[in-house]
This record gives C-alpha cells, structure tokens and sequence, in this order.
C-alpha cells in the first residue's frame, strides 16, 4: 500500500546528550511539548521507557470546548543511535507511525521528527491535511525545545 510521509527538522544550539535526555522521556512529553492543546500527557499502561508501553494523551479540541485521547504506544527506543519510535491512534486520523531521531552535528543536534501514514487514494486532500496538522505540532515542539536546551 502507498504511505503519505513527512519530517520536520530542527537545529539545536545543545549537545545531543541533551536533548536525548529530554526527549527520550516517553512519558515526560509535557516538559517540552508546547501544542498548547495537551492537558495531560500519562503513562496508561507498561512501563515508562520499555518498548509496548503506552502513553495516554489528552487535548483539547478547538471546535466544542471538549477532549479527545490520543494513544500512542512506544516501539522502539534505541539510546545508541538517538532514534525513539511510536504509533499514534486519535480520533479522526488514520494510524500514525512516528520517529524522533537525533543526530549529532558538532555540538548541537538535528532533530529529524516524521512520520508515516497509509495513503487513502480516495481522499488525496487527506495527505495535505495530515501534514498541516502533524507537522504543525511538531515544528512547534521543536522551537519549544529549542527554547528549554539552548
């Protein structure tokens, strides 16, 4: 099946060490993460860390004034080569599949942060519309970061 892909990417004026210590917190996506939109961001079930555990977040919506969860459990977490890799389920959106990768550029970091989604042939405007969003949250976790580590 065809995948809808993209990346946000980020330079940051720390040591990879750094941000990977922050950013490798499954569970603390709250001490970086500025959407704003999330009220509570919790371990549901595992353990913080471990491939299979998964973290339960929930936001605010916009429209109503009410909340959605938002799942997303951890599939891999490799600390030697900086690369931290998940599956999102939320409402109204196709299964996710993201990675969070460092990478180390003589004393500040790359972020390279994507994602990986089934194409839907049917709804073609459905790619642009995932992107804005996922890409959205994400280049604007990326200058929150920037914010705390620099």
């Amino acid at each position: 099946m065809a995948k809808w892909n993209a990346t946000a990417r980020g330079q940051i004026a720390a040591p990879i060490d750094k941000v990977w210590k922050i950013t490798s917190d499954f569970g603390g996506l709250m001490e970086w993460c500025d959407t704003g939109a999330m009220k509570s961001c919790e371990i549901a079930e595992g353990e913080n860390g471990i491939p299979g555990c998964v973290r339960k977040i929930t936001a605010a919506l916009p429209d109503n004034g009410g909340s959605a969860e938002i799942l997303e459990t951890l599939l891999e977490l490799d600390d030697a080569n900086h690369v931290l890799k998940y599956e999102i389920q939320a409402p109204e959106m196709p299964l996710l599949h993201a990675t969070l990768k460092l990478l180390d550029r003589d004393g500040s970091t790359e972020i390279e942060w994507g994602y990986e989604v089934d194409a839907d042939p049917a709804d073609p405007a459905k790619e642009q519309q995932i992107a804005d969003a996922v890409l959205g949250i994400y280049n604007g976790d990326i200058e929150n970061l920037k914010k705390i580590v620099e």
